[in-house]
């Protein structure tokens, strides 16, 4: 009897607790949770959790820094975009994040410099609400001193906020830090974005 109620339970159709609409077995739910779009996440401003599909109008309502980027005509491409970090904040923050507001797709994309445990390291990924995009991250702002790093982004809800291992698997692009340095004009180092639809 053990064997057959064990059966039907596995053979079960259960729905995602998050809402999504997703259905499937206690395994395949399982599984889902972890990926789940309605899974709510910690907003990196105030720490509220928020669904991904809510984050951008979160953003706007909380009055958080929020950069709005808009579509280059007639490409499937943002840029033009650019900020900075200053030599030694890898020693003060686990990442420095850049909330991005796509103004033509109604989009949130969070652009993320990650940190490394040991400070000696920095990686850069990339976290999308809708639709998963090419995150072209550049470093430095002189001619001939300055390099670009790609990633394509991965949904919202598999973001963490803390120090990465050099251990661990990572979907980002790792890099020293002592590279990072030598980009700086003085002691800060320009970065720029461009994103570009998957086609």
């Amino acid at each position: 009897r053990g064997l057959m109620v064990e059966q039907i339970i596995s053979a079960a159709q259960w729905p995602c607790k998050y809402g999504c609409g997703f259905r499937g077995t206690g395994a395949e739910v399982k599984e889902h949770f972890e990926g789940c779009p309605d899974r709510a996440v910690s907003c990196p401003d105030c720490g509220e959790f928020v669904k991904p599909s809510k984050f951008l109008a979160h953003y706007k309502e909380r009055g958080h820094i929020l950069l709005s980027i808009k579509k280059s005509p007639g490409l499937d491409t943002w840029s033009g975009l650019c900020t900075e970090w200053s030599i030694g904040d890898h020693l003060k923050y686990s990442s420095i994040d850049t909330p991005l507001s796509l103004e033509d797709a109604d989009d949130f994309v969070l652009v993320r410099l990650w940190f490394s445990e040991d400070r000696l390291s920095a990686m850069v990924d990339a976290y999308h609400v809708s639709i998963a995009r090419v995150c072209k991250f550049t470093c430095g702002s002189t001619p001939g001193k300055r390099v670009t790093f790609e990633v394509t982004s991965r949904p919202l809800c598999h973001s963490r906020d803390c120090r990465f291992n050099d251990e661990e698997s990572t979907p980002g692009v790792i890099f020293p830090l002592a590279f990072a340095n030598k980009l700086a004009d003085g002691t800060d180092v320009s970065c720029s974005f461009q994103l570009v639809d998957i086609s």
